[in-house]
Formats: C-alpha cells, sequence, structure tokens
C-alpha cells in the first residue's frame, strides 16, 4: 500500500524524488535533493517526506512546504 500525499501531489513510497531545500532548513541558499522515497507522513509543522539519498546514502526528512520545485524523476 502506497501512501499519497495530498490530492495536488502524486508523491508514493519507493518513487525516485527530486527537490531543492534550504540547506539547514532556514537559509536563503537552495540545495538540490535527488533519492527514494521511504517514508511519508504528517507532523505538527505539515506533511513531510523522507528520502533516501542516491550520493552518500543519507537520510533526510524534508518538510513540504519548504521545498522548492518537487518532483518525480523519471
Amino acid at each position: 500500500m502506497s501512501q499519497v500525499m495530498s490530492r495536488k501531489s502524486r508523491f508514493a513510497v519507493g518513487q525516485l524524488f527530486s527537490c531543492q531545500y534550504p540547506v539547514n532548513g532556514s537559509k536563503n541558499i537552495l540545495k538540490n535533493h535527488v533519492g527514494v522515497i521511504v517514508d511519508m507522513g504528517r507532523s505538527a509543522n505539515g506533511p513531510y517526506v523522507t528520502i533516501e539519498e542516491v550520493q552518500g546514502q543519507e537520510y533526510r526528512t524534508l518538510l513540504y512546504k519548504k521545498m522548492y520545485r518537487p518532483r518525480i524523476v523519471k
């Protein structure tokens, strides 16, 4: 069973995902993040996506409201 983030976005666990996100979550410098979606959910701060990055093999939890150009990579 795959989780869907919202009606507008069609992100699901297992898809290759790409977006730009502020460095350290708050700076005005954007960093590219590319990885496979491992988990999705909602927290007190809003919806989030956890990805396993392709380069570096790290896990990142990214808030949807801070993402810039979120998309599924084909």
